[in-house]
C-alpha cells in the first residue's frame, strides 16, 4: 500500500515537500518545481487535487515561512521579492491566496519570521512584527488588512520597539510571550484578550526599587474598572509605613530606568489626590469610573510613588509595580 503519490518534478529530479500542514480535510505543503522555485501546494488527497496555490518564481524556500492552520485557511509568512515577508493567506485555491498586509510598507519585512502563532480557537493568529513606525511589537490578525491589529505597545518610548519577541504561547485569554523591551533583558509578558468590552486590571513590570527594610510597594485593584462604579479605588501595600504614597496615572505603559528604579508609566503623567499609608503600609486611591458607555475599552495605566528615606529614587522615594486597567462592563 506504499508507492509514488504525485511526482510533482517528473524525471530524475525532486521535488522534496516539505512542512505538511494540516487545514481541514487538506493538507498544505512546500515543494520545489522548475529547478529552485518553490510554491505552496495543497492536496485533498487525490493526485487530480494536488496542485500550486502559490509559485514564486526564482526564490529559494526560505521565501514561505511559519506554516499554520486556523480552521480551513493556511496562514503563512512569504516574501514576494516585492513587499518583503509579509502575512499571507490561503483557502487552497489559487484565487483564495493573497497577501492579508503589506505591514511594513514597500520592499522591508513586517512580520518577524519564526514568531507566527495560532491564538487557540480565538480565531486569530499573532505574530511579531513592526509597520515602519513603532519599532517591533506583537501583532494578532483575523486574515484581513481592518483585522489586524497592534497589541498594546512595548518599548521605553514611542518608536522604541522590542529588541526580540518571541515563543507565543495562549493560555486561555492570555497570550504570553518573551520579549526583551531593550530595559528589562527577556522576560515573560503577557497580553489579556479577555472579553472584547470587559473591565480588567492586572499587573504588569517590576520596578526594581526598594526602600526601607526591603520593602518594595505593590499596586492592586480595589474591585473592577466597571463603567460607572463609583467605589473602584487602586491599593498600595508593603509601602513605607505612615507615609506619604501618590498614584499617577498614563495613557500608555513603558519601563525606563530612573536612578535605578524602573519607570513603568508613558509620558505624559497624571498625579492624583496624596494617600497616607497606615502603620502596615497599605493606602488606598479613590478612581472612580464615570458612567459613561464611550468609555468601554479606554485604557489607563498606574503606578504609585512613596515618600521613603532609603528609597533609591531621588533618594526619598520608591515605587511599586505597574497596574494596567481596562474600562469595561
Amino acid at each position: 500500500g506504499t508507492g509514488l503519490f504525485a511526482d510533482l518534478t517528473p524525471g530524475t529530479g525532486g521535488s522534496r515537500p516539505n512542512g505538511f500542514v494540516t487545514a481541514g480535510n487538506r493538507v498544505f505543503f512546500r515543494a520545489f518545481v522548475n529547478n529552485l522555485e518553490v510554491g505552496l501546494f495543497v492536496t485533498d488527497g487525490t493526485v487530480a487535487g494536488t496542485h500550486a496555490v502559490l509559485d514564486l518564481p526564482g526564490s529559494l524556500s526560505a521565501d514561505i515561512l511559519d506554516m499554520v492552520a486556523v480552521g480551513n485557511n493556511l496562514y503563512f509568512v512569504a516574501d514576494d521579492r516585492v513587499r518583503g515577508r509579509e502575512l499571507w493567506i490561503s483557502d487552497g485555491t489559487a484565487a483564495g491566496t493573497r497577501l492579508v498586509i503589506d505591514l511594513d510598507q514597500g520592499p522591508g519585512d513586517g512580520v518577524l519570521a519564526g514568531t507566527l502563532a495560532v491564538l487557540g480557537t480565538t480565531g486569530l493568529v499573532g505574530f511579531a512584527g513592526h509597520d515602519g513606525g513603532d519599532g517591533l511589537q506583537l501583532w494578532a490578525s483575523d486574515g484581513t488588512a481592518a483585522g489586524t491589529q497592534q497589541l498594546g505597545r512595548i518599548g521605553a518610548v514611542a518608536g522604541a520597539g522590542a529588541a526580540t519577541i518571541h515563543s507565543l504561547r495562549l493560555a486561555g485569554t492570555k497570550l504570553f510571550f518573551v520579549a526583551d523591551d531593550g530595559v528589562l533583558g527577556e522576560e515573560l509578558w503577557v497580553f489579556d484578550f479577555g472579553a472584547p468590552n470587559a473591565a480588567l486590571a492586572q499587573n504588569y513590570g517590576s520596578s526594581n526599587c526598594p526602600g526601607t527594610a526591603n520593602r518594595t510597594p505593590h499596586i492592586a485593584a480595589f474591585g473592577l474598572p466597571v463603567i460607572g462604579n463609583g467605589g473602584f479605588a487602586v491599593d498600595v501595600d508593603s509601602a513605607m509605613p505612615n507615609s506619604i504614597a501618590v498614584l499617577f496615572v498614563s495613557f500608555a505603559p513603558s519601563a525606563f530606568v530612573l536612578d535605578g528604579c524602573r519607570v513603568l508609566l508613558g509620558l505624559p503623567v497624571t498625579s492624583l489626590s496624596s494617600a497616607f499609608t497606615d502603620p502596615t503600609g497599605f493606602a488606598r486611591t479613590p478612581f472612580p469610573i464615570p458612567a459613561n458607555p464611550a468609555l468601554q475599552g479606554f485604557q489607563v495605566f498606574g503606578q504609585y510613588l512613596v515618600l521613603d528615606p532609603a528609597g533609591p529614587l531621588f533618594g526619598d522615594f520608591t515605587l511599586s509595580d505597574g497596574l494596567r486597567m481596562r474600562l469595561g462592563n
